[in-house]
Formats: C-alpha cells, sequence, structure tokens
C-alpha cells in the first residue's frame, strides 16, 4: 500500500541538536520521525526537486510563504549559460540553477527593488 503525506508538523529539535524530529501524517496515520541535521540537506534537495517532476504553466503564485534565508550567493553554473543561486537557510544551502540571462533581470529587478521606498505588496 502506498501511504499519502497529508501533513508534516511538530518538528523540533532533537539528540542534542544533531536531529530535527518531527510528525508525520498520512492516510493510515501518524508517525514521528527524525533526520540527522547533516543529511537535512539532501532531503530538502529531494523535495525542492520533486517540483521539476510537474507541470509548471510559467506563472508564480499568488500568496507565497516565503522561508526566511540568512544570505544568498552565487556560482558558476554547469555550463557556461547557467548560474547557480544558492540561498543559505540555517544549515542548508540550496543550489538553484537558472540561465544566466536570468540572472542578469533579476539582478535588474533587485536593483529597483532595493531603492525604491517599501510598500507592503508582494512583488510579482
Amino acid at each position: 500500500m502506498v501511504r499519502q503525506i497529508l501533513k508534516l508538523t511538530d518538528a523540533t529539535l532533537a539528540a542534542g541538536g544533531t536531529a530535527i524530529e518531527f510528525t508525520m501524517e498520512t492516510n493510515d496515520g501518524v508517525s514521528r520521525l527524525v533526520i540527522p541535521v547533516v543529511d537535512l540537506p539532501l532531503f530538502v534537495q529531494f523535495f525542492a526537486g520533486l517540483a521539476t517532476l510537474t507541470d509548471d504553466d510559467g506563472t508564480f503564485p499568488k500568496e507565497l510563504d516565503p522561508i526566511p534565508v540568512q544570505g544568498l550567493g552565487i556560482q558558476d553554473g554547469s555550463s557556461p549559460d547557467k548560474t547557480i543561486l544558492v540561498a543559505k537557510i540555517g544549515a542548508v544551502a540550496l543550489a538553484l540553477e537558472m540561465p544566466r540571462n536570468e540572472l542578469i533581470g533579476m539582478a535588474r529587478r533587485l536593483l529597483l527593488a532595493a531603492s525604491a521606498p517599501a510598500t507592503g505588496s508582494r512583488p510579482n
């Protein structure tokens, strides 16, 4: 039988700070799971990568649930026309590869957003 994940909740630091413990609710019950902090980047990359399996209509959602980041960085991508945008989230560095020309457009939008007065609205 295949279990359907319904909800992930109650995340806490465990094992003296070396693991993350959380509750997973599925269609056939509830389980408490533990992920070692050192393996957390693998899980984040895996779940983020699942999005590539879905269809994309090219639009951004109207409502977002932002994840606070501690820093951003840029690296060369897998080819000369690619760039890697790295977001530091706690112990995880999430690497997002994108076409280099999209980075140029993003840089322009970031400059405009950083120099404009804050309006409280979300960018699109």
